[in-house]
């Protein structure tokens, strides 16, 4: 069950990044870039001021996606719901199922 839904999950994230065009992608690229120099830069113990600048860059890169990816949300609502968040049936609280 929760293979299913990650798996739809994916996908869905998949199609929201191909419809965000290449900015999207290179602000997405950025972050893991980001990441990246922050886990290293705190695996060697940089100084508390190089991990701040790395990380107030990375929340904005953040921001800059999140709005982008709002408005592909937005635009694209029906096939998203048709064809990804559909696959899934509310059977009871808390309890879902996933159709193929």
């Amino acid at each position: 069950m929760m293979a299913a839904m990650r798996s739809v999950h994916d996908a869905a994230q998949f199609f929201q990044m191909e419809k965000a065009g290449t900015e999207g992608r290179a602000i997405a690229d950025r972050i893991e870039a980001l990441n990246m120099a922050f886990k290293e830069a705190r695996a060697q113990q940089k100084e508390e001021s190089q991990l701040q600048v790395i990380a107030a860059e990375r929340r904005q890169c953040w921001r800059d996606l999140s709005a982008i990816l709002k408005a592909v949300r937005q635009e694209h609502k029906k096939t998203l719901q048709e064809v990804f968040y559909n696959r899934f049936l509310e059977v009871g609280p808390m309890r879902a199922v996933a159709c193929p």
